[in-house]
């Protein structure tokens, strides 16, 4: 009976040892998963960052070629001293001014305020446009 009670015993205790290990392993399996879980987390943050990074570089680099533009356009206007190139002049100069506004908007967002911001942007340009081709009509021969 003592040998069977200290069978069973040793049977218990490498029962028992198996299942730590066991225990063991599973919690090391858990760790990787959960460092791995870190890592991809990280990895999609960077890329999301890099991502923002670049369309707010392409949304300021189309502001400033929409600012170039008006400022050469408006150059040209310089040349003609009719009222309605004053006029117009007036129109770009206010255009400019709100581009310019737009351009620090989308400069200063972060993360948390790129798609308002961006929509904000798109509606502008969409408005640019839209003048755009209004003095486009207005003074063709400036316009080629």
């Amino acid at each position: 009976m003592k040998k069977m009670f200290l069978i069973f015993a040793a049977a218990a205790t490498f029962m028992a040892c198996n299942n730590n290990n066991s225990k063991s392993a599973t919690g090391d399996s858990l760790q990787k998963s959960m460092d791995q879980m870190k890592e991809d987390g990280q990895e999609a943050m960077d890329d999301a960052k890099a991502s923002f990074e670049e369309q707010k570089k392409e949304t300021e680099d189309a502001i400033n070629k929409k600012i170039d533009d008006i400022d050469k356009k408006m150059d040209e206007l310089k040349k003609d001293a009719s009222e309605k190139s004053k006029e117009t002049q007036k129109k770009l100069e206010e255009l400019k001014a709100e581009m310019n506004k737009q351009l620090d908007d989308v400069k200063n967002s972060t993360a948390e305020t790129w798609e308002a911001t961006k929509e904000k942007t798109n509606s502008l340009m969409k408005k640019t446009e839209d003048e755009w081709k209004e003095f486009k009509n207005d003074f063709k021969e400036l316009f080629k």
